[in-house]
């Protein structure tokens, strides 16, 4: 299963070119698509190094979407730290933008580490030696704004 979602991951990063403007601190635009990007291990901050591309391809294809990155460490020493500031730093920054644009659909994509901190901050996780402490997950309220909750036309992936 692991495996399937770093390859979804990987393959949704090769498939989605044009460059939204990232929205600042204190920014408040409210756009129909928003992207919140969450780097992997050792990449530098800011949107990294793998993601950019993929949400380049996103905009593209949705004008006047905007993005930020989630700021947290992206470290392996220690890892727990790191995956638990990322954590508080995704369920944050999500609830600020739901909150500020109740009206918006959000696109999550995390790399690696970036996968990790969004999947403990939807779902809750942690609570393992090395891992990070145990979470909550995100209120559903806030949850619930992902861009492809209303999707018919997306096929649902089948395992294999």
């Amino acid at each position: 299963m692991h495996s399937l979602h770093s390859l979804l991951v990987t393959l949704l990063t090769t498939v989605f070119l044009a460059a939204a403007a990232p929205l600042g601190p204190g920014q408040t635009e409210c756009a129909p698509l928003h992207i919140l990007i969450a780097r992997a291990s050792f990449e530098p901050r800011g949107e990294g190094l793998l993601l950019p591309s993929l949400a380049n391809l996103i905009v593209q294809a949705n004008p006047g979407t905007t993005r930020e990155a989630v700021d947290y460490p992206a470290s392996v020493t220690p890892y727990s730290g790191s995956s638990a500031k990322g954590t508080k730093a995704v369920t944050q920054q999500l609830t600020d933008y739901v909150v500020r644009c109740p009206q918006s659909k959000v696109v999550l994509l995390g790399y690696s580490q970036g996968a990790h901190i969004i999947g403990d901050s939807l779902c809750g996780g942690g609570g393992y030696p090395g891992i990070g402490p145990p979470n909550e997950p995100i209120d559903t309220a806030v949850g619930d704004k992902g861009a492809c909750r209303e999707c018919p036309e997306l096929e649902k992936p089948t395992l294999i």
